[in-house]
């Protein structure tokens, strides 16, 4: 029998500075090989945003993407965070560096011009790092 750990601590609320309830509002989390914490932000204010937690302030350090659309669901393989924007057909391929810091760290669109397919919505990554 397995046997879980019951946490006493109440749960911490954080406020990425949303004026509404709609904005900022996380729609999925990965995590990296280092176990950070990372979150895809559907709009901080005009764009998508990414959230890294930061264990030193207890908190979430949020990286403007530029992109105005919806994110979905990040993807951590092979050293980088692979996110669908799917009312574009794009994906986001983000590249912390392996680096705390949110501003050493690049981002890449992939599109039909790369090979991607037409209509890619949402996306899988197998343990050998082949995507579905």
């Amino acid at each position: 029998m397995k046997r879980f750990r019951v946490f006493r601590a109440p749960l911490q609320r954080y406020d990425l500075g949303a004026p509404d309830g709609y904005g900022r509002r996380p729609v999925g989390f990965t995590s990296d090989d280092q176990n950070n914490i990372i979150a895809s932000i559907a709009y901080s204010g005009p764009t998508a945003a990414l959230a890294f937690y930061d264990r030193a302030t207890d908190d979430f350090l949020l990286k403007d993407l530029n992109v105005s659309t919806g994110i979905q669901y990040p993807v951590f393989s092979n050293d980088l965070l692979w996110i669908p924007i799917p009312r574009t057909v794009n994906f986001l391929v983000y590249d912390t560096k392996k680096t705390a810091s949110i501003s050493d760290d690049t981002q890449y669109y992939l599109d039909q011009s790369n090979n991607l397919p037409a209509n890619t919505i949402s996306f899988a990554m197998d343990k050998s790092g082949d995507a579905w």
